[in-house]
């Protein structure tokens, strides 16, 4: 009798999906193929003990185990409840039909308990992409299981409670109370206007923007704020994110801000190691980089981001490998220095910010009165939405290059507009793609189709406000 079971191992970095074989023959005991599989003999006197305390005693034969990827000692506690499914399929032959497409992920302890694993993010990840559809874990890891297209979890407590979902096919989960984290607050920074309508459309279309401005103005403060609200959009699910931070088994449901520190070295900022690993620019992945006091940092680390911010990519480059990672983030900055006479922002840099800002003092005819923060989500989360539905429906409706402009979905008084400014030959050509793609934002905050000749004026008012 032959009993196959999927496992998870890890390779580097990663989690892979691995066959693990166990075959019955002439004999006693148990025969290992390879030395790789010398973690499993630790666990399988448990296991058999486990399996003696639920009437499962294993004929007396000879169970040759074979895999086709090798254990090591960080995955074995990951196999512990697969491969002792897999013993009672020797057994039982109810138990094939359930282990041929589910993973199980839980270790298992004397009394029959399922354990909860530590991190199981990488492993369901690898399971989804190997086209596993069922998943079955402890009920503790069921609650903060990601949510997966395409993946069913059944989570269990007590080997009882799954042997009796193997015998029936029944399953009842338990009601889970989720609660949603409330936004309770008010934004009480006087004036600066025009930096939180920009900071809104930097969140939804994914502009980077700088902050520059004396101390005490409100910099810092507005962008915390709106990056925290930022981190409650509700964001689809993303397979590149959800891999990168799977390298550094973080969660996927980890905060979308990444915030960087005058202390973050270069290996942490770009990754490497012996085994490569991601860095900050690459775990902001489609989510934010925040940087307070961009003008503190080394010059090597602004030079780092502003390759990241033109390629999209991070490349790790040794002598003894070469590995790229996506990068493709919005920064948000804030710097005390004015922008134009900064000595390490060049204009390079500055080209390739969406919405680089001079704030001032606010005068005393500004208003103190403060919004809810409930307020500034809603209509976030509605531009946010609308911009969404629109990109599913016309994925040509982003505007990339104004060579198609005829094809870009504005008034013709917009387009008009471009056209004067493309032959002027005062602004640069990448200038005016940022304009007309922070106009396509403003459109989404109006849930209108087309950008608008008020939308363009904005957009082109909004990036005047350099110093």
């Amino acid at each position: 009798m032959t009993q196959q079971i999927l496992v998870t191992t890890r390779e580097g970095l990663d989690q892979k999906i691995a066959s693990l074989n166990l075959i019955q023959s002439k004999g006693f005991g148990f025969k290992y193929t390879h030395a790789s599989l010398n973690p499993l003999k630790q666990r399988l006197d448990k296991l058999v003990r486990i399996l003696e305390r639920h009437s499962y005693r294993l004929p007396l034969k000879r169970v040759t185990i074979s895999c086709d990827k090798p254990i090591d000692r960080l995955s074995i506690t990951t196999v512990e409840l697969a491969l002792f499914l897999g013993l009672c399929g020797l057994k039982d032959n109810r138990f094939h039909s359930f282990t041929k497409h589910t993973l199980f992920l839980a270790g298992l302890d004397l009394e029959g308990k399922l354990v909860p694993l530590p991190y199981i993010d990488a492993a369901v990840l690898s399971a989804k992409e190997f086209g596993i559809s069922k998943v079955v874990l402890s009920r503790e890891n069921l609650i903060h299981a990601p949510e997966l297209p395409g993946i069913q979890y059944f989570g269990f407590d007590t080997l009882v409670e799954l042997f009796k979902w193997v015998n029936t096919g029944e399953y009842s989960p338990r009601n889970s109370v989720t609660h949603e984290t409330p936004i309770v607050g008010k934004l009480t920074t006087i004036g600066q206007v025009e930096a939180k309508r920009a900071l809104e459309l930097a969140i939804v279309g994914n502009h980077s923007i700088i902050l520059s401005g004396v101390p005490g103005i409100g910099k810092t403060s507005l962008c915390q704020t709106y990056l925290t609200i930022a981190d409650l959009l509700p964001v689809p699910f993303d397979c590149d994110r959800a891999r990168i931070l799977s390298l550094k088994q973080l969660p996927f449901n980890t905060n979308r801000v990444r915030t960087l520190y005058t202390s973050t070295t270069m290996g942490q900022l770009i990754g490497g190691g012996v085994v490569p690993y991601p860095g900050e620019l690459s775990l902001a992945h489609n989510g934010f980089l925040f940087v307070d006091e961009l003008t503190e940092q080394r010059k090597t680390v602004i030079e780092a981001i502003k390759s990241s911010l033109e390629k999209d990519i991070v490349v790790l480059s040794k002598h003894r490998y070469e590995r790229s990672y996506p990068a493709n983030y919005t920064l948000v900055a804030t710097t005390n220095e004015s922008l134009r006479k900064s000595v390490l922002l060049s204009d390079a840099f500055l080209d390739r910010i969406d919405l680089p800002m001079t704030l001032y003092p606010p005068t005393i005819e500004n208003s103190s009165e403060s919004e809810c923060l409930i307020d500034i989500f809603n209509r976030l989360n509605n531009a946010f939405q609308f911009r969404q539905n629109r990109l599913e429906s016309v994925r040509n409706s982003e505007l990339t290059d104004l060579v198609y402009l005829d094809k870009w979905k504005a008034t013709d008084d917009s387009k008009q507009l471009v056209k004067r400014l493309l032959n002027s030959g005062t602004v640069s050509y990448r200038s005016i793609v940022r304009s007309c793609r922070i106009a396509r934002t403003i459109a989404d905050f109006e849930n209108a189709d087309l950008v608008r000749l008020q939308d363009l004026n904005e957009s082109l008012s909004l990036r005047a406000m350099t110093n």
